[in-house]
């Protein structure tokens, strides 16, 4: 995992200014600036465009679906979505379920006040979903929340190795409830490999380890490896529980 990308280079010159930087908040803050300015991107921003789709209620329905079946989501149930982005898949849940049953967390806020123009005022005011910045105190809120369903789609692959740790340790702890269900997609290698700048594949026991306590429910596997390059990844999604 040697590979080196200009990212890295600018992160270097900041972290030098700001010893404490965050690299997944380094990077947003860049998307952030570049989707703001209207430019599409696949799952951010207010011009969305998914393989070719851009109807903001299409791009994440397919997602939305598998996920809520997985979950057996009823509107009773709460949920919490970590790495909420611009709420291509929150704003499905936010329609299904009871109003104040969604909370959303991302590592800056700009991608969920972009995604409230893309849901709209109508069903934030009807559903009052809360949304806040990845912290110690918002990470406490969402533990508080006792969530029945959490997941992080689009996430885990872009984090980088230094703060996978702690991000398990935050979707552990707010998947405190017992019999609460947590999943998330990957993409899997074995070794750790970084396959493009902002792209990591990890060896699919890898994630077991970071969730003690958890029991494994199901892992669904793309049967095709996708070629990035040097290497072939294989797309998954993995699915947990916190026993009852």
């Amino acid at each position: 995992m040697s590979n080196r990308f200009e990212i890295d280079d600018d992160f270097d010159k900041h972290r030098k200014r700001h010893p404490d930087a965050d690299h997944s908040v380094f990077w947003t803050r860049r998307q952030a600036k570049w989707v703001r300015q209207g430019l599409p991107h696949n799952s951010l921003g207010n011009n969305i465009v998914t393989n070719g789709i851009t109807d903001f209620w299409y791009t994440g329905a397919k997602q939305a679906e598998r996920l809520i079946k997985i979950a057996g989501l009823k509107p009773s149930h709460r949920v919490v979505e970590y790495g909420c982005g611009s709420l291509r898949l929150a704003g499905h849940f936010i329609k299904l379920l009871d109003t104040g049953n969604f909370l959303g967390l991302d590592v800056i806020s700009d991608f969920y006040e972009m995604g409230a123009a893309n849901i709209g005022q109508a069903l934030i005011d009807e559903k009052q979903p809360r949304m806040a910045v990845i912290t110690e105190e918002s990470v406490t809120e969402a533990c508080a929340f006792r969530a029945d369903f959490v997941f992080a789609h689009a996430v885990v692959m872009h984090v980088h190795p230094d703060s996978v740790p702690q991000m398990f340790q935050n979707l552990a702890a707010i998947a405190a409830k017992p019999g609460a269900i947590l999943s998330f997609n990957v993409n899997l290698h074995d070794p750790l490999v970084r396959y493009e700048a902002l792209g990591w594949a990890w060896p699919e026991e890898f994630f077991a380890t970071q969730l003690p306590g958890f029991e494994p429910v199901v892992v669904t596997r793309n049967p095709r490896l996708h070629d990035m390059g040097d290497y072939k990844i294989r797309g998954a999604m993995l699915t947990f529980r916190r026993p009852l």
